[in-house]
């Protein structure tokens, strides 16, 4: 949700929580905040990047011309319902580009909550995603580099979400969404349940723990033995999935904000255990705000130990693969309604085979209207 979403929330709140601790305040003619709300954000930008495949073998680099936008919509919760829809869409041309001219992305999500009663909740979640983008996904593929992706994804979850104590609560969701790809890579389908243990305290600051489970069928990929070797049958995934999340506010007016996220992955083929692995996650993002300035920076880690499936067909040495990207972004307010932002991206992939291996710099600046 963008900032006049959050904004107008916590208004709302924080109006809601005065009338019950300040006595006489319920008599006073507060001012009334609208049950709808909308936000539009318009963010165009220029900037450069210096590997558009994502290739050590193939380099190729271009300035590139941006443009994005937000749509927000909410109903305030002043019952036991409420809703937000929020769409997104960014399209970037490289001038310069030869393989790659253009990238797109676009993402729409839906959410309904209900209030059951005061210790429980249901919530309803359905998702678009569009991406016309080149991405690694070569942890899951049988092409071991990056690949110019497109595809279009749905996603539906539906949660139910109790509280145990005043800051000690409990969630259950179940995930179903199908994904068409572009050639060469298959579509495929996946569902699976997901359970998270949390406990609320401070400054609105939470930590907590989850576990998924996650079945992914195939559409037309065929399973393989150990060393590669053609099974026949179609492939199936199978996942499994423990992550922890701590997220602090250090000070009472949230102008620092941390996160720290610690996880581990399994998976597993129905075929010889061509594409088993363990996966190993970190994460860490710091925000400060202070007006009229926000900063913001991020970092993550993947590391994959590939059970047996080898380098190569003349390097039976086991793959590993790590990945890590750095993100950094300022934002200053110029105006009520505009301001102005730079973010620098830094992506990298090592590995034991070199057709894994590459980096990437992108750098850009750019103007942030909202309406």
């Amino acid at each position: 949700m963008r900032k006049a979403g959050g904004l107008a929330i916590m208004l709302w709140v924080a109006r809601v929580e005065a009338q019950d601790v300040l006595p006489g305040l319920e008599g006073l003619a507060l001012p009334e905040l609208p049950v709808w709300g909308r936000s539009i954000d318009i963010r165009p930008s220029v900037g450069y990047k210096d590997n558009l495949l994502l290739s050590d073998l193939n380099r190729e680099a271009s300035y590139y011309l941006s443009t994005g936008a937000d749509l927000a919509v909410w109903r305030l919760p002043v019952d036991e319902h409420y809703f937000q829809l929020f769409a997104s869409g960014d399209y970037t041309y490289y001038p310069e580009g030869e393989e790659v001219q253009d990238e797109s992305f676009a993402f729409v999500s839906g959410q309904y909550m209900r209030d059951l009663n005061d210790d429980w909740k249901v919530a309803g979640l359905l998702q678009y995603v569009f991406v016309d983008q080149v991405l690694d996904v070569s942890a899951t593929e049988p092409v071991f580099e990056a690949q110019l992706v497109q595809s279009h994804t749905l996603i539906a979850k539906p949660s139910l979400k109790g509280y145990f104590q005043p800051k000690t609560w409990v969630e259950v969701e179940l995930a179903a969404s199908g994904s068409d790809y572009r050639s060469p890579l298959d579509d495929y389908l996946e569902a699976g349940p997901r359970l998270e243990l949390g406990q609320d305290y401070g400054h609105r600051s939470s930590v907590s723990v989850a576990y998924r489970y996650l079945e992914r069928w195939y559409d037309t990929r065929v399973r393989l033995g150990p060393q590669g070797q053609y099974l026949g049958g179609s492939l199936r995934f199978m996942q499994q999935e423990v992550e922890g999340h701590w997220r602090h506010y250090f000070d009472p007016d949230r102008r620092w904000q941390g996160e720290v996220g610690l996880g581990y992955q399994r998976n597993e083929d129905n075929g010889g255990g061509f594409y088993n692995y363990d996966r190993v996650q970190a994460s860490l993002q710091l925000r400060w705000q202070s007006q009229p300035w926000t900063l913001r920076g991020s970092a993550r880690l993947y590391y994959y130990d590939f059970n047996s499936q080898p380098v190569s067909a003349t390097d039976p040495s086991i793959r590993e693969k790590t990945t890590w990207t750095l993100r950094l972004r300022g934002e200053r307010k110029l105006g009520e309604q505009w301001g102005v932002f730079a973010e620098y991206e830094f992506e990298q992939s090592v590995s034991n085979r070199e057709t894994d291996e590459y980096s990437v710099n992108k750098v850009g600046a750019g103007v942030d209207w909202e309406f």
